[in-house]
């Protein structure tokens, strides 16, 4: 049976694809934004792949429907930033959402069997009224709204990462059980130990993974898996774990080894357990579901924010897997 065809948007580096295309047939991209496009087309080699930048949402879906026929499957990364620290609180109104309006514009035009947004959880918690705006458009070509939160480290990923699923479908969607537990989950040590194992560990300038200069002096005094900023504070006398000069950011910790790695965020913050250094693109690729020989084709920084922005490659497996075994189940 031929697989279902699928158009992905906002994808980046491709780990969204990278799962979705094992049980889809993705046609290709259609991105607005330059980054981890060119990484995408070296390892995906996808037939289509169009840079629409300035092209208004409308824009997006006359185009898709030129160049795509029969899709069932349309899935989409927009950015998450309105919901985040960055975003400054300014959620479904923040310039962002411009871009989860070309999916559902997309979506409106090809009517796909289903229509996938993923974002950070908050886009359910502090954006409800766009949820509902665009579950509302859905119903317009008869596609029910499903919401789906998970982590990515309960789908075999070796990160932990909550996300939420704003699901569009024509057909009834089953969700089956993630394939590991809580006991049973991956972690930095294993993985990190498999990609030493492969033989493909990309060579880094060692100039490009540095510890921030301003806590350099802390590698005596930061054990894997804790927080650097609230050594610092300890370290300081400081009571109230505030910023500060020569504070480290927020997100900044060494990664633990026993357990799934946090969540990364796209830069140098986040050191090696048992090395003083940053994790390379390439270390925090497979921890985030990547093959080893999955390669980002810039140098950092870009590097980290292709690999921070885009989709872990396992939950694409997952949700490709629900949108085939719906579609050819047929049931609406």
């Amino acid at each position: 049976m031929n697989k279902p065809k699928a158009l992905g948007m906002h994808i980046y580096a491709g780990g969204f694809t990278l799962g979705m295309r094992l049980s889809l047939e993705v046609l290709g991209h259609l991105e607005r934004y330059r980054l981890g496009n060119e990484t995408s087309r070296r390892n995906l080699q996808l037939p289509i792949f169009k840079e629409l930048e300035g092209v208004t949402s409308e824009g997006m879906a006359a185009r898709a429907s030129e160049e795509t026929r029969d899709v069932q499957v349309v899935y989409g990364n927009p950015p998450c930033v309105a919901f985040s620290r960055l975003g400054k609180g300014l959620g479904s109104r923040h310039a962002t959402i411009r871009d989860w309006w070309d999916v559902v514009r997309v979506g409106a035009r090809l009517r796909p069997e289903v229509m996938i947004l993923e974002c950070v959880q908050q886009a359910w918690t502090k954006g409800r009224d766009l949820v509902e705006q665009v579950a509302a458009e859905g119903r317009t070509w008869g596609a029910k709204p499903y919401v789906f939160l998970t982590d990515a480290w309960l789908h075999g990923a070796a990160q932990l990462r909550a996300r939420f699923h704003l699901m569009l479908s024509r057909v009834q969607l089953i969700f089956p059980e993630p394939i590991q537990g809580v006991t049973t989950g991956a972690t930095v040590r294993e993985t990190l130990a498999r990609l030493d194992q492969s033989g493909l560990r990309r060579t880094y300038d060692p100039k490009e993974l540095l510890v921030a200069r301003f806590y350099r002096w802390m590698e005596p005094y930061v054990e894997p898996g804790q927080n650097i900023r609230k050594v610092w504070h300890h370290l300081m006398g400081h009571r109230i774990a505030t910023g500060g000069k020569g504070c480290p950011p927020f997100i900044a910790q060494r990664v633990g080894l026993d357990r799934p790695a946090p969540t990364f965020a796209g830069g140098h913050d986040f050191i090696h357990p048992t090395e003083w250094r940053p994790l390379s693109p390439q270390e925090m690729g497979v921890l985030s579901g990547y093959p080893s020989n999955y390669t980002f084709h810039h140098r950092v920084p870009e590097a980290y924010r292709e690999v921070a922005k885009a989709v872990m490659p396992p939950m694409g497996v997952y949700l490709g897997a629900v949108c085939k075994f719906a579609i050819e189940r047929g049931i609406g």
